[in-house]
């Protein structure tokens, strides 16, 4: 168990709109980018039912470290009174884990942002949102991505790009982009361009020094 002053790594969050909205691709695709460009990248499943296939994906694609609520004891996130706590916990670990020598978090919310697997309450959580340097919001549809960017500004939280299905083609990329004002950039098609924008959103600093 973390110290309660153990530093927590920044953040870069993949959270979505459904299941099946293309999260773990995304955040595989964002750690392996990342990872080639000389960062050292942690990966953590903060949300959803017991499985190791997502953690171990992100080993797969260069994630120097991972965890998940599983690693803590969880076999699922549903129904947790402080799940932004254990999210909170999950990020101090594996920061302790990997001494301190990560850059950056990429975190996968599983399920949606609305829904009974604690999604909402993570983002809510104060010491969670300290942490957040990047947003990464998988959609369906655009419906789902329209309704995704409201909900989480009405909740402060802004979205830095949107991948997923709602991007598969150029009627979603030019909606998103034109109507709405928020980056878009497909996993699958354009990996490199999902990792430049959330790579600036992070790293703005960095980058610009």
């Amino acid at each position: 168990e973390p110290a309660a002053d153990t530093p927590v790594p920044p953040v870069i969050v993949v959270s979505g709109t459904c299941m099946n909205a293309g999260k773990t691709f995304a955040a595989c695709e964002i750690i392996a980018a990342l990872t080639a460009r000389g960062y050292a990248v942690g990966g953590a499943k903060l949300t959803g039912v017991a499985a190791l296939r997502d953690t171990l994906n992100m080993s797969d694609h260069g994630a120097a470290a991972t965890l998940s609520f599983v690693d803590c004891g969880e076999p699922s996130t549903a129904g947790l009174d402080h799940p932004g706590r254990l999210a909170v916990r999950i990020l101090r670990t594996l920061g302790q884990q990997a001494a301190g020598e990560l850059d950056v978090v990429v975190a996968e919310m599983g399920d949606g942002i609305i829904g009974s697997y604690g999604v909402d309450a993570i983002l809510d959580e104060p010491a969670f949102r300290d942490t957040v340097r990047a947003h990464v919001l998988c959609a369906n549809d655009l419906v789902a991505a329209w309704g995704g960017v409201q909900w989480l500004g009405a909740r402060g939280l802004t979205v830095d790009v949107i991948a997923g299905p709602a991007t598969d083609n150029d009627v979603g990329l030019s909606y998103v982009q034109g109507e709405m004002g928020v980056a878009a950039a497909n996993a699958r098609v354009e990996p490199g361009r999902l990792a430049d924008i959330v790579e600036r959103a992070a790293f703005a600093g960095v980058l610009a020094s």
